[in-house]
């Protein structure tokens, strides 16, 4: 009597298992669920798990596009049928290096799952220096996908992270193309660059009235002074700067020797004092903070339509989570969006040493927010 208690018991508990499991294959949601449960599970175990069944390895190539003053390069990802699918732009941010094997194996991931990827190359990658023709690639960018035969041109949207979230969520907003744009994910952007930089020069970081320490990676120092080195004329003058931005400091007959926007560059870079940081900033030259501000997404939403999925890692040291705050509390009154907060991340990359309960928390965090982003695409 017992054996047959526990006989039909296990019997009940499969035929419950295999009903929920086919009501997953044949509702979309269901599907949808499923493809996010593989990603996930490959973005969270070291070297990636298997390619998930069923699907076929992406065709992956080098592209060109045309945009407003110049041309855009990229690797394109798309699943191997004649379909059309919902797409997604990806950017990456400061020292961005489109070659990271989480990125490409995230893209031919998600290719699988029936989504075209475009991995764009940032300008910067050749001039060194971030400026407004990278929100102009980024407008190129969806217009192309937007014409290609593989894609459904009401699924694209842009997916950022670091930098180009910020960038990416300009480019969403723009008039031309902002009524097109189905989605926008924000991964640990930056709401305004002046913030940044007097957040990255003062080692503070503030929101809401409070004021607390914080660390910035030595690679985003260094990447924030070259761009602000770089607007100095003269190779000579920003050799020196490059030196005293790596010291930390110079001799005040150093200093003296500088042209005047070389000094103003030196006392922002070198400034630590939170009181004198704002005034420091407004002597840049107008150019230079009219182009940061330009690169900037405060200020420049209004034409937003699209919805909006904010994520950040709580402990980032390249753009600080306060940024990802600022830019939730901005959008108060937009009634499309989401917003996601994480601990598990090291930047743009999982911990995977995570305490267990931070891991497993996490995890589910990123389930649902991907889950989301999904159902936009599919």
């Amino acid at each position: 009597m017992g054996m047959r208690l526990i006989r039909n018991g296990a019997i009940g508990i499969l035929i419950l298992f295999l009903t929920g499991f086919t009501l997953l294959l044949v509702t979309h949601e269901g599907r949808v669920a499923i493809k996010t449960g593989f990603l996930v599970a490959d973005a969270l175990t070291e070297g990636g798990r298997p390619a998930p069944p069923f699907t076929s390895e992406p065709i992956s190539e080098a592209i060109t596009y045309l945009f407003s003053g110049g041309v855009g390069s990229g690797t394109l990802y798309r699943p191997q049928d004649t379909g059309r699918h919902g797409a997604a732009i990806m950017m990456l941010g400061l020292n961005a290096n489109v070659q990271d094997e989480l990125l490409h194996r995230f893209a031919v991931l998600l290719s699988r799952q029936g989504v075209v990827v475009l991995v764009v190359n940032p300008l910067q990658l050749q001039s060194g220096r971030l400026s407004s023709q990278e929100v102009e690639s980024l407008v190129g960018a969806f217009r192309y996908l937007q014409a290609s035969p593989n894609v459904e041109p009401k699924r694209v949207g842009f997916a950022g992270f670091c930098v180009g979230a910020s960038l990416s969520l300009i480019a969403a907003a723009d008039p031309r193309i902002s009524s097109d744009v189905k989605f926008v994910n924000v991964f640990g952007g930056y709401y305004s660059a002046r913030d940044l930089v007097i957040a990255m020069t003062t080692h503070q970081v503030w929101l809401d009235g409070d004021v607390e320490p914080w660390e910035p990676n030595g690679d985003a120092e260094r990447w924030l002074a070259d761009q602000l080195i770089g607007t100095v004329p003269g190779s000579e003058e920003q050799t020196l700067l490059t030196k005293v931005a790596r010291s930390a400091g110079a001799s005040e007959a150093a200093r003296a020797a500088m042209s005047i926007q070389g000094q103003v560059v030196y006392d922002v870079l070198a400034n630590r004092d939170p009181s004198r940081a704002a005034a420091y900033y407004g002597r840049l030259p107008l150019p230079v903070r009219e182009t940061l501000a330009q690169l900037s997404p405060e200020g420049q939403l209004d034409w937003l339509q699209a919805k909006v999925y904010i994520m950040d890692d709580r402990y980032d040291t390249y753009i600080p989570y306060v940024e990802s705050h600022r830019l939730w509390q901005a959008l108060a009154l937009y009634p499309r969006k989401q917003f996601t907060e994480f601990a598990l991340f090291k930047h743009m990359y999982p911990n995977l040493a995570a305490e267990p309960g931070v891991f497993i928390s996490d995890a589910a965090k990123l389930f649902s927010h991907l889950y989301l982003l999904m159902l936009e695409m599919s």
